[in-house]
């Protein structure tokens, strides 16, 4: 996990210029209903992987006291940018803690899908519960095997071709190592270098009948701009099996509830998983010792 994630330095400026918001606003409605609407006015709230900061903002222009955590150092850079006001902090999901606890928790944009395996997992689980009070809220997205069995298929799923750059991202799965990956590829033309043929082409996402043209105008821009500059970067990911995820957050003191983006409990294959968890009160030592 740590090298994935502080690989994030290498595109943190492109990530939060184009995916960044589409995430934080995919998310935030979920966010509103599930955490922050059921906070007091000017709770503490922590955004664990807070990337570039798009989510924390309107946690602050609500009034929260909002402390961001990322172990990408360009990324906080960027937070501190997007997000002035929230107390910015270099660490590890794995391995953090402060000292005065915090009503909610929030992790989004799938981010535990880099931690290697539920053994870890659960110590990312434990540091959360330390870091809230009790009763506070943990609400985190995931993405799961399922899901990714279906999807991640190594085909082009996202990205954008500017005059002078373009990107792509292609995600890989595996189900019988539940092991994958998403390559992300940067292009920046050269100085001299003509743009693209056919203009700008930005936004993919946002024409559905032109999304297939246009993603496979990606997969071939490397060998149709060899001229161009190149960078590949792969970041790992692991399948959790969700009942897993659920047993490590009952374990270390959550009660948990399952459901998608769009409130209903049933997850399928096309749904990222939503989990929503209430801190129980941590045991005195003397109880937890018998």
């Amino acid at each position: 996990m740590t090298r994935a994630l502080s690989d994030y330095d290498a595109w943190a400026e492109l990530y939060d210029r184009t995916l960044g918001p589409a995430y934080s606003a995919l998310k935030m409605g979920f966010l509103e209903r599930r955490l922050l609407d059921r906070l007091p006015a000017g709770a503490r709230v922590l955004d664990l992987c807070c990337g570039s900061g798009r989510m924390m903002a309107p946690m602050l222009a609500r009034g929260f006291a909002v402390s961001g955590l990322d172990l990408s150092a360009d990324m906080l850079r960027l937070a501190a940018r997007n997000a002035p006001g929230a107390e910015l902090r270099h660490g590890d999901a794995r391995d953090f803690h402060y000292e005065s606890p915090f009503a909610g928790a929030v992790c989004a944009s799938a981010s535990l899908n880099h931690i290697r395996d539920l053994d870890e997992l659960e110590r990312v689980f434990r540091a959360v519960h330390a870091a809230l009070e009790d009763g506070g809220l943990f609400v985190f997205d995931i993405n799961h095997p399922a899901q990714m069995a279906k999807h991640w298929q190594g085909r082009t799923a996202a990205g954008e071709i500017a005059a002078d750059h373009a990107w792509s991202i292609t995600p890989r799965y595996a189900p019988e190592r539940a092991e994958g990956a998403f390559r992300v590829d940067l292009f920046r033309r050269p100085q001299g270098a003509p743009a693209p043929a056919g203009g700008l082409t930005r936004a993919l996402l946002r024409r559905p009948l032109a999304r297939r043209l246009r993603l496979r105008r990606l997969e071939a821009f490397a060998a149709r701009h060899p001229d161009w500059a190149h960078r590949a970067m792969d970041f790992p990911v692991h399948g959790h099996p969700l009942d897993g995820v659920a047993a490590r957050l009952e374990a270390v003191g959550f009660d948990v509830s399952l459901e998608t983006l769009a409130g209903r409990g049933e997850v399928g294959a096309d749904d990222a998983a939503c989990f929503v968890c209430r801190a129980r009160p941590a045991l005195p030592r003397r109880m937890a010792a018998e």
